[in-house]
């Protein structure tokens, strides 16, 4: 971070670093080596994948799962099919 960005942030926030806001600090964050983001946001982007990988039981990387039943996909896809089809669409005019 330069020293100007330091400067304002320093004067908007009253001297004291724990106003910060996460956006204005990050974007005001000089990014790591090779990256477009600095610290802050890097740290929030990788807990965020690794959430949603841990989140997701279908994950590629995941064994054991399957997914989807051969009775199951039947069922989804006549539940789709129904809803669906008794739709009817009308043109306004």
């Amino acid at each position: 971070m330069s020293i100007s960005v330091f400067t304002v942030l320093y004067d908007v926030f009253d001297s004291d670093v724990d106003d910060i806001d996460v956006y204005a600090g990050g974007v005001a964050e000089t990014p790591a080596d090779g990256a477009a983001v600095g610290p802050l946001f890097s740290c929030i982007i990788g807990n965020q994948f690794r959430d949603f990988k841990d989140g997701d039981r279908y994950w590629y990387e995941r064994s054991g799962v399957e997914g989807f039943s051969k009775g199951k996909r039947l069922q989804l896809y006549s539940l789709k099919r129904s809803r669906f089809d008794n739709v009817k669409m009308q043109k306004n005019y």
